[in-house]
This record gives C-alpha cells, structure tokens and sequence, in this order.
C-alpha cells in the first residue's frame, strides 16, 4: 500500500522531487520504490519526458483503480481513528529505549493532533519488566526487541516493524582510520547504550561489550549527546539524526543489521491501539513496516 501511494503522489506532482517532499523521503527512496513496484507488476508504470515523469498508458488505469483502493484505505483510518478517540479509555502503553526513541513522541503528537491528551499513558522500561507488568495487568500493549522478552503463559506477541540500526562515533575518532575492527579494537573504548535487564544478558545475551555498557541511558538523545563530546560508541536506530556522529561501518559485522520490534499483550483479545499502532507506525516512514 506504501508503494501504491507513492505512484499516486507522484502522478500527482509529475515530479520525483516535489513527490518525495511531499511524502517526506528521499528522492531515491521514491525512485526504488516505483522501481520495485514496477517489477512487482511487470508493468511500466511512469515515462521520464521533457515535461516531467508522467504515466504510461497502463499506469493511468493503475493509477484510477489505485485511487479508488486509497480512498478506502483513508475512510477506514479515520474510521480507526474516530473509534480511538471516542473509545473513552485509559491506555497503558509500554516501549523499550530504542522503540520509544523513534515512536514515542510521534505517537503523542498524533494523538494530540486527534484530539485525544488524556487517554495515553506511556512507560519506558527493559523487555522483561514490559513482560512483567503486563502480566500484572499493569500496561495494557508494550512494544520492545524481539528476544529482549520471553513469550510465555497467555502473552502473545506479533512482529511489528525492523528499526536498520548502526554502530556510531564522533567524527575524526581513532576507529574510523580502521578498514576493518575487532572485538578487541572496540574493547578500548567505553560503550554506552540503553538500559538492559541483567536478567536477560544472563538469559538470553552472549557476554560482550555490547551488553556491558559503562552507561547506560534509556535517553537516546543524552547518548547522542554524550558519544558527540568523547570516544565513547553506541548502537542507534539508523533512521535516527545525530549530529556529529558518523556510522562505524568497519565494526558493522559485530552487531546485526536490523533489530525486530514486537508488539505484546496477554489475552486471547487483540487491544484496539495494537490496530491503532500498526497504522501509525506505517504512516511514520521511520523503519521498514510490516
């Protein structure tokens, strides 16, 4: 659905500069994504002339049908967005650090643009602890790393988007004159990053550096802060700005590329806000979603 409303922003502006502000991504994000909405239909789909890129003939009856299916996927975001609004309860929201660097905030505000202020209560916790005050009826949904939690008695939990993420330092540090590091070449310096459960480094993690952080923030802005202003490195989510920080890309091997967010909740009944969050979170163009 991403990709079809991309073709239709771009009819629209005849232009893949103007269609990618409006959408707010990159020109060449909207480029491969035409590129593999094309493929995927084996169709061609746009024309590059002198007067801009405009539709094939093919594209233009993509593009009616296209239309039609978009008109009703707004009517029924609205719908859901009405039904929150006037659902008249409290929901209890939990995330993980880095979940909660990229979504928390823009979910506040579109509740805030929606009229809804009250009925929003968000915490920020370890994966175990989320675990733990759901099961105690405390939160309502959490959002946090797969494997930061374990699946167990009447929880259940869906994969709800990937977060790319990067191994960061300040600009002109000593590792970034490396073609390729080490364990032991990170070793040297201080690893800061989010607040893990000790539990699950027993449990669940391998012992490292990269699950001994000699600070550890749930503030992911604070880290950025910091590793700006020292040797110190940190793991962000790729999408994230930091200003004065630059990609290890030699030390890229030591960590995965991307980490799995699950959505939890205990019950056999799905919360409302876990349909509420998929839409958000697709609306958001922060990560790949589901």
């Amino acid at each position: 659905m991403e990709r079809v409303r991309h073709a239709a922003t771009l009819a629209r502006h005849g232009n893949f500069a103007r269609a990618a502000i409006e959408l707010n991504i990159s020109q060449s994000t909207l480029s491969r994504s035409i590129q593999t909405l094309e493929h995927q239909l084996d169709l061609t789909l746009f024309e590059r002339t002198g007067m801009g890129t405009i539709p094939t003939p093919i594209g233009k009856l993509f593009l009616r049908k296209a239309q039609d299916m978009l008109g009703a996927v707004d009517d029924l975001e609205d719908a859901m967005r009405l039904a929150w609004r006037h659902s008249g309860a409290t929901v209890r929201l939990g995330m993980g650090p880095m979940p909660a660097s990229l979504i928390q905030a823009e979910l506040c505000r579109q509740q805030i643009k929606d009229g809804v202020v009250e009925r929003l209560v968000c915490q920020v916790h370890t994966g175990m602890r989320l675990r733990e005050l759901i099961e105690a009826d405390e939160l309502d949904v959490a959002v946090c790393a797969e494997g930061s939690f374990e699946v167990r008695g009447n929880l259940h939990a869906e994969h709800l988007f990937d977060i790319p993420i990067s191994m960061r330092v300040r600009e002109g540090h000593p590792l970034l004159d490396k073609a390729i590091l080490t364990a032991d070449d990170l070793s040297h310096y201080p690893f800061v990053g989010a607040v893990l459960d000790q539990r699950m480094i027993k449990e669940l993690a391998p012992q490292s550096i990269l699950y001994d952080p000699v600070i550890a923030s749930d503030d992911f802005q604070m880290l950025a802060q910091l590793v700006a202003s020292s040797d110190a490195f940190c793991i962000f989510p790729a999408s994230m700005q930091t200003p004065g920080l630059v990609d290890l890309t030699a030390a890229q091997h030591l960590t995965t590329p991307k980490s799995a967010m699950m959505i939890m909740w205990a019950g056999e009944s799905v919360p409302k806000i876990v349909h509420s969050l998929r839409y958000i979170v697709a609306s958001m163009n922060l990560a790949e979603p589901v």
